[in-house]
């Protein structure tokens, strides 16, 4: 079948779609991309089986071959845009259909039976938002109150060398103008920003205030018209904080919504506007990947931003209502305790919600544990950064913990933990990756 087959010739792709393993394949790749290992260990599939079925999943244009940049001779199988598109598409009709095949690892240890998906009402095929089709999540920014300090922590744990800072005026919706201390930190396809208040009038320092260090906002870039935007988000509950008339960038408040800000950066900026800019897009200076082998953070690919919320569904219907993202099947599943022989401590239901390569993972903890303490400290907080690690989970993990990082949740006989670096960077990470036995 050729790689037009799948968008031109119905008859050919409701043939693929037929098929046994492809719907499951698909479900998998949706979640993260895979190596062949991975899809090995996940499906009972024999060698041969599982080659032909993903070389007929690239010819029809669903699936591409992602070769490491980094690391030598790797390669991981992920979802083209179309495929991503056709997987929507199906999970309109039966969400549970694609879940990502028996014996799926969500982000946890174990993965419970799925439960009902979230239903959003007043759903429409092509609401008129234009954020729906715009979004691409590019980054995440941390606030703190000393970045010098956090920078110079945060660049051994992803294996970079230390970021150049910059202050930088950004305006104010009241048309006047503040500065902010930043720094950047490029992973792949992804980035983390630290921002640094100089202005009390800047969101990061009421957001200091009240939560100490940890994620401020989520970033978007978009094609789209912030001057248009900023008022159809207010309505929606947004609480316009930086960025003012005609800037290439604004900034909105959905904390107690979403769990975090939203920064959406506009691809369109004039030379007039990108003074205006945060020091996030690609032209500002960054830190700079080490040479250096799998332990490396900054060699393994981004998967998600972990954010902790009270409620799934109220959280889902928030981003549906704002900006129009549906969620994936809501999974429960079992989060393994550091040093416990049985994994059914600190349950939690988890669900996706995916615009590009990065997935926003929704965690609603459900029993006591470090994500209950987040909830109740915090209320919905963007409270991680997720890492498919592989089969170098068991030497990351143990690089974290040598620079100070404590495992939370997790274990290395499971493939997952997530590692907490403390209160003075407000920063945790997951990890996700082979299982290691003894």
């Amino acid at each position: 079948m050729s790689p037009a087959a799948s968008s031109g010739n119905p008859r050919l792709l409701f043939q693929r779609l037929g098929e046994k393993w492809t719907i499951p394949l698909l479900g998998a790749l949706a979640d993260h991309a895979h190596r062949y290992s991975e899809i090995k260990r996940r499906f009972p599939l024999t060698s041969k089986v599982l080659s032909r079925t993903l070389v007929a999943l690239q010819q029809d244009g669903l699936v591409t071959r992602v070769e490491s940049s980094v690391i030598r001779r790797s390669v991981a199988y992920d979802l083209t845009p179309a495929g991503r598109r056709l997987v929507e598409f199906v999970r309109t009709f039966d969400p549970a259909a694609v879940t990502g095949g028996q014996g799926s690892r969500q982000g946890a240890a174990s993965t419970a039976a799925p439960t009902q998906p979230v239903t959003v009402p007043g759903h429409r095929p092509h609401p008129p938002n234009p954020l729906e089709t715009d979004l691409q999540f590019r980054s995440i920014t941390i606030a703190t109150p000393d970045l010098g300090a956090f920078a110079a922590r945060l660049a051994p744990v992803l294996g970079m060398s230390p970021a150049p800072v910059s202050d930088v005026p950004t305006s104010t919706p009241d048309g006047g103008h503040a500065h902010v201390r930043l720094c950047r930190f490029p992973l792949q396809g992804f980035s983390v920003s630290l921002a640094q208040p100089l202005d009390p009038r800047l969101p990061q320092a009421d957001f200091l205030g009240r939560h100490g260090p940890g994620i401020h906002h989520l970033g978007f870039d978009t094609r789209s018209n912030l001057d248009a935007l900023t008022p159809a988000l207010t309505a929606r509950g947004g609480i316009w904080t930086a960025g003012g008339p005609g800037a290439a960038y604004a900034q909105m408040d959905f904390q107690q919504q979403l769990g975090a800000a939203i920064g959406l950066s506009s691809t369109a900026a004039t030379e007039s506007t990108v003074a205006l800019l945060p020091a996030h897009v690609d032209e500002d200076p960054a830190a700079v990947p080490l040479a250096g082998s799998r332990e490396l953070l900054v060699q393994h690919r981004v998967t998600n931003v972990g954010i902790v919320v009270r409620s799934i569904e109220d959280t889902a219907r928030a981003f549906f209502d704002i900006f129009g993202l549906g969620v994936c099947p809501i999974r429960a599943v079992d989060l393994a305790l550091p040093g416990v022989s049985i994994v059914n401590h600190g349950a939690a239901r988890i669900a996706y919600l995916r615009l590009n390569d990065v997935a926003l993972k929704l965690i609603e903890p459900t029993s006591s544990g470090p994500l209950t303490d987040v909830l109740q400290q915090h209320g919905n907080r963007a409270h991680h950064l997720g890492f498919d690690v592989g089969e170098s989970f068991s030497a990351v993990l143990v690089r974290l913990e040598r620079l100070g990082g404590r495992v939370l949740l997790g274990r290395r006989d499971v493939g997952y933990a997530l590692v907490d670096f403390g209160d003075p960077s407000g920063l945790a990470l997951e990890l996700s990756g082979a299982p290691v036995h003894a």
